[in-house]
């Protein structure tokens, strides 16, 4: 007998026990407080940095972006953990207090712009609605990704179909006990996963990297992915401003940033920056030193060797075969749940206009949340569909989904200064904040005419928007302030 014999039940069992824990946590919950919210400092770190952890952006982003660019791929984790602490730095001393202190910073920034205009306003409902489709969709697409990694170890013959059951069990996994269990659910989750997780990283640089024993190979192996040519350090500088402006306009840093008290808000996402550079920088390693045939991709060739060692017999074949299929699984997991909960929180709060630091008892306003969230990732489930259907190339797919989203970056940003400022932030008028709306809608469909032809331009699309958008709150900024100085604002 094999482990690939074995794998199935001990994925089914460590399901079940994630589940029994999540749904656990249902009984707790008796508010929106409750539900949406926890204020304890380590265990957002910890969740927010297992979220961060995905096979998605690691085993097929990082690990091919280091076959394609080489040692340079190592700057993208160092970005990340620079994003986190501009992040960091920016909420403690260039927004308002009452910006942190609110139900979240977009719905406070919202509120404060219908005060200074006087009209309603749809900052929050702009952002919010746009931010929790594409994380929807990059939902769809780790479920999607992670199924074709962790199928091998399953089944002896992997084909689309299982891949497409896999997925969908996941997805309906996921989203039952988290709609159910809540935050409570999502880190008593963690409590299980994170363990896994910590246990996967240095085997997954055991069986994947050769050579790790003779330190004089792997560093002439390192030296000789050396790259320096136009193609690599441009990818690189996309990479680097991707890495950096995700962290300003990502929902999970803000709703993980809601949850701590101010005095913790910016250690919080230091720790987190940090933890997750160190993490990521592992999986850029595996892809500078596994080495594969010319024109391969190196995660599936990784995929190939983890399913040899399932098919093998012997102790080690065991041990690590298990300890690969729980980490994969449980780095799956940590992700969507907590894609789930932080998405479902910002519809309620910004689109749906409700409370989620109401603390009084109400069944209906839970049973409210539990309704958006059925409908929010029921579209989920259609796009899950979809990509199966189709069966893109997960990376191309993952460099295009998400191009344009990095306009609301600035747009958060000036937003949030101008909010410290006075009555600055009333520069923020409907047809300002739909011109942002427009160049992210202008942007995201170039993408997925991109994504068509996969063409290699793909990713300059973002970086361009991205200008566009530095460009445009550059000007809102001065004007803002020339209107200050007692010129007219228009």
């Amino acid at each position: 007998m094999t482990p690939i014999n074995l794998n199935i039940y001990l994925f089914v069992l460590v399901v079940v026990i994630f589940i029994i824990f999540g749904l656990s946590a249902s009984r707790r919950q008796k508010s929106v407080k409750d539900y949406f919210h926890d204020e304890s400092l380590p265990k957002n770190v910890v969740s927010l940095t297992a979220t961060n952890i995905t096979l998605g952006t690691g085993l097929v982003y990082l690990v091919t972006g280091a076959q394609h660019n080489g040692l340079l791929m190592l700057v993208v984790p160092f970005m990340m953990c620079l994003g986190y602490f501009l992040q960091g730095e920016f909420i403690e001393k260039a927004t308002s207090i009452s910006m942190r202190t609110g139900k979240n910073m977009l719905a406070s920034i919202n509120e404060q712009i219908e005060r200074l205009t006087y009209m309603k306003s749809p900052f929050a409902v702009i952002i919010s609605g746009s931010l929790v489709v594409i994380f929807v969709l990059i939902l769809a697409f780790e479920i999607f990704a992670s199924s074709k990694v962790i199928v091998p170890f399953l089944f002896k013959t992997p084909d689309v179909s299982a891949e497409i059951w896999l997925s969908v069990i996941i997805f309906v996994i996921t989203v039952v006990y988290t709609l159910l269990g809540g935050i409570t659910a999502v880190f008593r989750v963690d409590a299980l996963q994170i363990p896994l997780v910590l246990i996967f990283l240095p085997v997954f640089l055991i069986v994947t990297v050769p050579d790790l024993d003779s330190p004089q190979i792997l560093f002439r192996k390192v030296i000789s992915t050396i790259k320096f040519d136009s193609s690599v350090v441009a990818a690189i500088a996309i990479a680097s401003i991707n890495s950096i402006t995700t962290q300003f306009y990502s929902l999970l840093n803000w709703g993980a940033v809601s949850h701590v008290e101010l005095s913790n808000q910016k250690r919080l996402l230091r720790w987190v920056g940090a933890a997750s550079a160190i993490i990521t920088a592992i999986f850029v390693i595996v892809g500078l030193l596994h080495s594969v045939e010319p024109g391969q991709q190196v995660w599936q060739d990784i995929t190939v060797k983890y399913s040899l060692i399932a098919s093998q017999t012997g102790l080690n074949a065991y041990l690590f075969s298990c300890i690969l299929l729980l980490g994969m699984s449980s780095i799956l997991l940590t992700t969507t749940d907590a894609v789930v909960i932080t998405a479902i929180m910002f519809w309620y709060d910004n689109i749906a206009r409700g409370n989620s630091k109401n603390a009084k008892n109400d069944p209906n306003e839970l049973r409210k949340i539990r309704r958006i969230g059925v409908i929010t990732f029921s579209l989920c489930f259609i796009i899950l569909i979809i990509l199966n259907y189709f069966q893109p190339d997960p990376f191309y797919l993952l460099l295009s989904m998400a191009g344009g989203v990095v306009v609301f970056a600035p747009m958060i940003v000036t937003a949030g200064f101008l909010s410290s400022k006075g009555d600055s932030l009333r520069i923020f008028k409907p047809n300002i904040i739909y011109t942002y709306f427009v160049i992210f809608l202008f942007a995201g469909g170039l993408n997925i005419l991109m994504l068509a032809v996969k063409s290699p331009m793909v990713a300059y699309i973002g970086v361009s928007a991205f200008l566009v958008s530095i460009i445009y709150s550059l000007i809102l900024i001065f004007k803002a302030q020339k209107w200050k100085l007692g010129f007219p604002l228009t």
